[in-house]
């Protein structure tokens, strides 16, 4: 009877492990996608710079004024799409932009830089969607497709 009980235990701890493994390849794999895309951000930024070693002249034309405006224009856009449950990406991606060029008229380059990395954010969800990662819509709500 021991014998059997001490075989039982340690089928349990081997199923306990094997668990743990399981998580431990889903936190890898996760982690490897994550420099998967990351590694092709790079990629593509040292290319844009290769290719266009000319940037631009100027963040922005807009005043502190028009960056004001831009960005009340798509917050309400975005105010009506939530309400009536159905955003669009480059909605997202305008308000986004447009804080940051707020930011960078009133003079406040780091939070124009924070604003900066939101609107990437976007950008990566977008990737997300693209490749399957991530559904549409507001999975709480069910209209996730």
């Amino acid at each position: 009877m021991r014998e059997l009980e001490r075989l039982q235990e340690m089928d349990r701890r081997m199923r306990e492990l094997a668990g743990l493994c399981a998580e431990e390849k889903k936190r890898a794999d996760a982690l490897a996608e994550e420099l998967r895309t990351f590694s092709k951000i790079r990629e593509h930024y040292e290319h844009a710079k290769e290719k266009h070693p000319y940037f631009c002249d100027m963040i922005t034309y807009l005043s502190d004024c028009g960056a004001d405006t831009h960005l009340d224009i798509y917050r309400a856009t975005l105010a009506a799409e939530i309400a009536r449950n159905s955003v669009a990406v480059g909605t997202v991606l305008s308000c986004e932009y447009y804080k940051a060029l707020q930011a960078y008229t009133r003079g406040n380059t780091a939070a124009a830089v924070e604003e900066c990395y939101d609107a990437i954010a976007v950008l990566l969800r977008m990737v997300d969607v693209l490749e399957g990662r991530q559904a549409l819509g507001d999975p709480a709500k069910g209209s996730a497709q």
